[in-house]
């Protein structure tokens, strides 16, 4: 004769259950799904080219983060890491570029910056070696990125300005 466990559910063979941790995963539930994947960085030329100077000489994100260019970056991922230079230098440190890349969650900010790493040492080299010419260089950069910005912004408020001056004239003529 059977008994009921042998009917509906394993013998009782005096065996203890697998901890949770070794049992596995449980049948019908199903795992989380995957992270969705990040889309790329894009930074606008100007930014690009500020980014690479800040690499060369990190010291260099006090002037940015003091002009307010960060506020305008059109990719506002980049915020963390350039917040954690700022930090370093703030602290008297030399920051230390892959500690702080490890900290950033953000696959394709890691791969960005990087990427730009490895490139500004190949097109900006000479300029470790000028430091002066290399301020120089950067503040011309960062001059046309705050111009660049500022640009845009005001062509987005003239085309505000049209636009509201267009509802009127509509709602006045009705």
């Amino acid at each position: 004769m059977e008994t009921d466990a042998g009917l509906f559910g394993p013998p009782d063979d005096g065996l203890e259950p697998l901890p949770a941790a070794l049992a596995g995963p449980d049948v019908g539930v199903a795992p989380p799904p995957p992270a969705p994947p990040s889309r790329a960085v894009r930074l606008q030329g100007f930014e690009a080219e500020v980014l690479e100077y800040i690499l060369l000489y990190p010291e260099f994100i006090t002037r940015f983060q003091g002009s307010g260019a960060g506020a305008r970056l059109t990719d506002p991922r980049l915020l963390g890491f350039f917040a954690g230079l700022y930090d370093a230098v703030q602290a008297g440190r030399t920051p230390n570029v892959d500690r702080l890349l490890d900290r950033i969650e953000d696959p394709a900010v890691v791969a960005y910056v990087r990427q730009r790493q490895a490139e500004c040492a190949a097109r900006h080299g000479n300029l470790t070696r000028d430091p002066a010419r290399a301020r120089e260089t950067f503040e011309q950069a960062l001059e046309r990125l705050l111009a660049d910005r500022s640009e845009g912004e005001a062509q987005r408020r003239r085309a505000r300005m049209r636009r509201a001056h267009r509802s009127r004239r509509t709602d006045g003529a009705r």
